[in-house]
């Protein structure tokens, strides 16, 4: 009898510290996540240094989208043989074979958040087809941010009815009408039309067209590409047509197959389901962690800071912007 007394007891302390133990070790796990991103951060401001400018997508050679900003810093992240053996006469680079696999397959542990449960690697697909073309892809938890720019849409998501219409054009995208070049600047010629930091390809910011100030202004945000489309964001870190991210998406917003009652298959979730299909950009295209409450933000003067899923949603968008002129106090 004593014996079974016993074990009830331990079972009891077990199930009273069971959730102490997950939260310390979430804890930790947010903590080694927030020094990736300021790693990230310390390396723009060496490349900024350097060139004068962030990385552009295209890892710093002409083309379009071929290579993610992240290819750039790889130099500047203690991976110059990784990156000296891209050979950017390819068309696409990012299929580089280096040590006998494509540079999309090389697992970067910097790149990676330890909260991430989905692992180090997706299948994704070269093209939006039925075409036998799946590939192995390394996962890259960090984008350059497009700000609050306009998104597209290419299924049926109203935005505005998540966040209200207080933009412009009353869609919920492109908050303070700075970001009007759709899906985040294919080929952008210039910074114009592009809210934040980055385009989706052709065009990145420098220190002085940050007229917010690099203090108020988001640079690098959290991302999951296992919540978007197999043939978008599943194509890995080294891949530029997977890492246009921007701040338009709500914080967390549920498009992540099997969590939160969000139906599959994952990747491919069908435009039937509106704002929380895999090719919903307004929805997709955004900041998402498996931290509790938020995600983690990298801003432009390379202070890491977590955000609340919650935050007000004009604020969200004037931290995303560059040039808003929007008078930022306490969040």
């Amino acid at each position: 009898m004593e014996l079974l007394v016993v074990i009830a007891i331990i079972g009891i302390l077990v199930a009273l510290l069971l959730p102490a133990v997950q939260a310390a070790r979430e804890a930790a796990r947010r903590m080694q996540c927030a020094n990736n991103l300021k790693q990230l951060g310390i390396a723009l401001h060496n490349y900024h240094s350097t060139f004068g400018q962030f990385p552009l997508q295209a890892g710093g050679h002409p083309g379009y989208e071929d290579c993610s900003y992240l290819v750039g810093l790889l130099p500047f992240l203690e991976e110059q043989t990784l990156y000296d053996g891209i050979d950017f006469d390819l068309v696409e680079p990012e299929h580089s074979i280096i040590g006998g696999k494509r540079l999309v397959e090389h697992v970067v542990p910097a790149f990676l958040c330890p909260s991430e449960s989905q692992g180090s690697l997706l299948v994704a697909k070269e093209n939006c087809d039925e075409q036998p073309d799946a590939y192995a892809s390394a996962v890259g938890n960090y984008a350059g941010s497009l700000g609050s720019q306009q998104m597209g849409r290419s299924v049926p998501c109203n935005l505005a009815t998540i966040v209200g219409g207080g933009d412009p054009d009353g869609d919920g995208q492109n908050w303070y009408g700075y970001g009007t070049l759709p899906w985040g600047g294919d080929q952008a010629t210039s910074g114009k039309k592009i809210s934040g930091v980055f385009a989706r390809s052709g065009w990145s910011a420098n220190f002085h067209e940050i007229t917010d100030g690099t203090s108020k202004t988001i640079g690098l945000l959290e991302i999951r590409p296992y919540c978007g489309h197999r043939c978008h964001s599943w194509q890995g870190w080294a891949d530029g047509r997977a890492m246009w991210y921007g701040t338009t998406p709500p914080i967390n917003f549920p498009t992540c197959a099997g969590e939160n009652g969000v139906p599959g298959p994952a990747g491919e979730i069908p435009s039937s389901e509106g704002c929380h299909a895999s090719h919903s950009t307004p929805t997709v295209q955004g900041a998402k962690s498996q931290h509790p409450g938020g995600a983690n933000f990298c801003f432009c003067d390379g202070a890491v800071k977590f955000l609340a899923e919650n935050i007000d949603y004009p604020l969200y968008q004037a931290l995303g912007d560059r040039r808003d002129e929007v008078s930022i106090g306490e969040y």
